[in-house]
């Protein structure tokens, strides 16, 4: 092989491996979003995003066309309505694990490690 080629790639994965590092590192020490804190909840309850959605709209007596309606604007726009908001907020102070990292296998953020597999 070219030996130019050996040392061009040998950078390329060095540089992609030290952005890697650095990535994860900075994502180790910052607070999730609250979009991320519904993922890791329904993740880590095994229901889905929707299933939170009407969780959190059954304590406020929402209806389910509004919660529709607020689930879509969410998938297209990454807005949550109130109500989930304060369900997220009473989820977190009833289980800080929400909070606390375990890396994912696939994505290296926050869901319990059960889920990545044997």
């Amino acid at each position: 092989m070219n030996a130019e080629f050996l040392i061009a790639a040998s950078a390329m994965a060095g540089f992609l491996i030290a952005i890697h590092v650095l990535e994860k590192r900075r994502n180790a020490t910052r607070k999730p979003t609250e979009q991320e804190m519904l993922f890791f909840l329904a993740r880590m309850t095994e229901t889905s995003e929707y299933d939170q959605f009407m969780r959190a709209a059954e304590a406020w007596e929402i209806s389910r066309h509004k919660v529709e309606s607020d689930f879509k604007r969410f998938l297209f726009h990454s807005t949550l309505p109130y109500y989930v908001r304060d369900h997220l907020r009473k989820a977190v102070a009833s289980n800080p694990a929400i909070l606390g990292p375990a890396a994912n296998c696939f994505t290296g953020t926050l869901i319990p490690k059960k889920s990545c597999g044997p």
